[in-house]
């Protein structure tokens, strides 16, 4: 039998490694095997069918069919949770290929750590409020929804979700603080993100007033208490205890000045301000009253009596 080689192609590429991992920043690294040929075969690898790499290898001698030789080449790569289900193969050829060998395609099976993301959220009083929670993982994750206070109170929680939403019937203010999301698969332990639950309401208004002596001055301030905090001062009005006829009114502003005070002045002063919001638990949100009184000598006042 003569030793001397034959000029044969390969025919075979076989492609192996782990495809089924965890992307955890570590690197991976696939190998590709031709089947026996001379001359040596060149190794292409593909990243879905485009080439990532060529070249020739390392050439094994093999003595057995053809006194050939097998050619080995590694591709390493550092996946991230993104290259999940991407596709490899390879192929191997030599001068006397027609057409090359090609491996069977392979997709990475990667298994990841969760990623959470939190929608943000405005939400109104007295009004449906929703906390959306969407969760980027492989496996599936367990997400509980947590609300922060001094500690950490649980709220609810569910498993095998790619998201989880936590509603409130009715909002109230109090509601309002820092919700956490937190979403553990088993890889890399706890994975959470927190939302600031903004709860915008029509202002609660108080007003500060002292009595005062007539002839003087005096101020009354308004002091609104709402979400946003961005004010329209709207009006003062004046009114008597018992009727709703407006005696006098002022422009609106967070300051009323009133100057030169007789009796007349005392009685009821609203005062009304918006921030664009129309809803609250407070029905009388958007106004605030103070009864003033303004101290004055006595009078008699003039009768006429029929004899």
């Amino acid at each position: 039998m003569s030793n001397l080689a034959s000029s044969v192609p390969p025919s075979t590429a076989t492609l192996t490694g782990y495809f089924t991992a965890v992307a955890d920043g570590s690197s991976k690294t696939f190998t590709c095997e031709s089947g026996t040929s001379n001359p040596f075969a060149a190794i292409t690898w593909l990243h879905y069918n485009v080439i990532v790499t060529a070249g020739t290898g390392t050439p094994t001698n093999i003595f057995g069919s053809y006194y050939g030789h097998v050619t080995t080449q590694t591709l390493t790569i550092t996946p991230t949770r993104d290259d999940d289900a991407d596709v490899y193969s390879c192929s191997a050829r030599n001068a006397v290929s027609s057409t090359p060998a090609n491996s069977q395609q392979k997709s990475l099976n990667l298994a990841y750590a969760p990623v959470v993301k939190i929608l943000p959220r405005t939400v109104t009083e007295t009004q449906p409020g929703l906390l959306q929670c969407v969760v980027s993982s492989k496996p599936s994750a367990t997400i509980t929804w947590y609300q922060i206070n001094d500690g950490r109170t649980f709220l609810l929680e569910g498993t095998g979700n790619k998201s989880l939403d936590y509603g409130i019937r009715a909002v109230s203010r109090d509601d309002a603080g820092t919700y956490m999301c937190n979403a553990n698969n088993g890889i890399g332990g706890d994975n959470f993100n927190s939302v600031q639950l903004v709860v915008q309401f029509k202002p609660d208004v108080t007003v500060f007033a002292h009595n005062a002596t007539e002839k003087l001055s005096t101020t009354l301030r308004c002091g609104p208490l709402g979400v946003p905090d961005s004010y329209t001062y709207v009006s003062w009005d004046h009114t008597w205890p018992g009727s709703s006829d407006v005696l006098r009114s002022f422009p609106g502003s967070p300051v009323l000045l009133l100057s030169d005070l007789r009796y007349e002045h005392s009685g009821i002063y609203t005062c009304r301000v918006d921030n664009g919001i129309d809803f609250s638990r407070n029905p009388d949100a958007g106004r605030g009253q103070v009864f003033f009184v303004v101290k004055s000598r006595p009078f008699i006042a003039t009768t006429h009596q029929t004899v």
